[in-house]
């Protein structure tokens, strides 16, 4: 059992525990999976990302071989056997996740730097972790509605049998997120925002304009929404709508006519009006 095993262990049943494992160091990571970072409601205090009820809730658990060898790690059948998942919120206490409320996805992979696409791994198999290299595991979460109202802390741990032994020393492994209901405008806009955006990233420019017209309909200034509608243009293959777009998103930028919206860009800001600038300036080019 690895260190990161008994820590968890012992916050679930509150024991001290004091394990002075020696081996190979592997250290975990969470990070989100297709995350949109909000661009007009901001999460709980005490929370890192913002989801809505009925998104898609996903994070990848990354082991990564921090030290100089390579270790031979064994796989059960069932990945979640070798999972340790405990949420809290501000009104659940500590405790672990059940299968129905943390799902790990089919599609465990091998990432190591250099060497091209992930390799697909699968339960009760053999891998080789190389110094510098990762064993990526999906996890989504299906949280009910007990949940929701304020941050949420998901802690991940793994626990792994190593040739030779290994340690799995949690280094980022808290995974901080509020599910929302949407309750005000910024909710209502946020949502509207996403939706538009994954719309354009399908290439289903329909549902994109359908999602801005819900936005619009909010009857604010928003830079974000009006770059969104020129690039929506452009691919219609609308130049004039497209530049005129650009051009009131520029507008709204410099005037500063939404100074939330603009404070959640924070270092952005220049980075997007330099998108903005090159925008305008490609389609102001006399046709050859």
């Amino acid at each position: 059992m690895t260190t990161a095993t008994v820590v968890a262990l012992a916050l679930l049943t509150g024991t001290s525990v004091q394990a002075q494992p020696s081996g190979v160091v592997l250290e975990t990571y969470v990070s989100p999976v297709d995350y949109m970072h909000a661009v007009y409601a901001s999460p709980a205090e005490n929370a890192d990302y913002l989801f809505f009820a009925g998104d898609p809730v996903s994070f990848d658990l990354s082991v990564h071989n921090s030290g100089n060898a390579p270790v031979s790690i064994r796989l059960n059948s069932d990945l979640w056997s070798q999972l340790a998942l405990v949420g809290s919120s501000p009104f659940i206490k500590l405790k672990r996740l059940k299968r129905e409320e943390a799902q790990v996805g089919s599609n465990a992979r091998v990432r190591e730097p250099g060497s091209g696409p992930d390799m697909p791994v699968t339960g009760d198999t053999g891998i080789i972790l190389n110094p510098t290299a990762s064993l990526v595991v999906p996890v989504s979460l299906r949280l009910g509605t007990e949940w929701r109202g304020g941050g949420i802390h998901v802690e991940a741990d793994v626990s792994l049998t190593c040739t030779p032994s290994c340690v799995v020393k949690p280094h980022s492994n808290v995974f901080r997120l509020e599910v929302r209901d949407a309750t005000s405008q910024a909710d209502r806009m946020e949502i509207a925002y996403r939706r538009a955006l994954r719309g354009m990233l399908a290439g289903d420019l329909g549902a994109a304009e359908q999602a801005l017209k819900t936005l619009d309909s909010e009857r604010v200034i928003s830079p974000s929404a009006l770059y969104l509608h020129g690039l929506v243009a452009e691919r219609r293959g609308d130049r004039t709508a497209a530049l005129t777009y650009y051009r009131a998103a520029d507008a709204a930028m410099r005037s500063r006519s939404n100074p939330v919206e603009l404070a959640r860009m924070g270092s952005g800001f220049d980075d997007f009006l330099w998108v903005l600038q090159s925008k305008i300036a490609w389609l102001t080019q006399p046709k050859k």
